[in-house]
């Protein structure tokens, strides 16, 4: 079996949610190395209310060193908007639970 580099794409509405945001993931996927984990912060961030559906593909598009692109999501608008420009990359979470 190949090695595999997975990475964490999430946001958070402020800069103090990123600590408690790592934290969970360091407590539940410690295995996830922290040079892979990628956060948009939106208060630090141009989007709009309108725009946000734009911002994990602009995240994934300025990512490199991944072969593969699986973003799980559980928001539809983003799901659309990302596999327009990237076929088949996001999928709702609901696709992965039984």
């Amino acid at each position: 079996m190949q090695n595999i580099t997975v990475g964490i794409l999430s946001s958070c509405d402020h800069a103090s949610q990123v600590i408690e945001k790592k934290k969970w993931l360091q407590k539940y996927l410690p295995y996830i190395d922290d040079d892979n984990i990628y956060i948009v912060v939106w208060a630090n961030e141009n989007y709009t209310k309108e725009t946000r559906c734009r911002a994990k593909l602009d995240q994934i598009q300025k990512i490199s060193g991944y072969n593969d692109i699986f973003l799980i999501e559980d928001t539809h608008k983003n799901i659309s908007t990302t596999n327009q420009t990237i076929q088949n990359c996001a999928h709702h979470v609901s696709e992965i639970l039984d």
